[in-house]
């Protein structure tokens, strides 16, 4: 299965601008003077992902994940999908054209899901924070309201998960990366586009 963002977004054309960090693709100058659609993380190094890997207890589906990307800022910032930081490097904001992800084990811990427990944090939706939680052991994806974790979205693994919101995501916005409905459509469960 494609666990590969940019094949999976059908990205063609190069990123309108790259840094050593993440690509950016499609330029939205209209909405923030730094917005892009997509922001894809470059992969960690295989060290880096290995140790995390190791601390998290990280299933096959999602070590594979990163050997592609580093997480990524989808459908600007409508789902933002977790990334890996080489131990001791802080996270700065200030600079909107050199950014990193948010790390997957720091966001672990402030919500509380320990290494040992069932589930990983693995990203969230913008409009709510709904939260996506990969399952160690039977790697079924869960989306989660934040306050409560009542399941509002399941799918079977990884892959199916990216196929599926990316396409349902993808009919929600122009090419040229306009929003065509209320952000709340954004969200996976929420109510039927009329």
């Amino acid at each position: 299965m494609e666990l590969n963002l940019i094949h999976l977004l059908r990205l063609t054309r190069e990123p309108a601008f790259s840094s050593n960090a993440a690509s950016y693709y499609v330029h939205l100058p209209e909405l923030a003077p730094f917005g892009y659609l997509h922001t894809i993380f470059i992969a960690p190094k295989e060290e880096t992902l290995r140790q995390c890997a190791d601390r998290l207890r990280m299933p096959e589906g999602l070590r594979r994940f990163f050997t592609f990307q580093n997480g990524a800022d989808l459908f600007f910032n409508s789902l933002s999908l977790f990334g890996i930081l080489e131990p001791g490097r802080l996270l700065s904001r200030t600079n909107d054209r050199i950014q990193a992800p948010f790390d997957l084990e720091d966001m672990n811990r402030q919500h509380r899901l320990p290494p040992e427990g069932e589930w990983i944090l693995i990203g969230s939706y913008g409009f709510d924070g709904t939260q996506l939680l990969f399952h160690r052991l039977t790697e079924k994806i869960q989306a989660v309201e934040r306050k409560h974790r009542h399941r509002v979205s399941e799918w079977a693994d990884f892959d199916t998960y990216l196929q599926d919101e990316i396409g349902r995501l993808s009919s929600l916005f122009s090419e040229a990366g306009k929003l065509l409905v209320d952000k709340k459509y954004t969200v996976p469960g929420s109510e039927e586009i009329a």
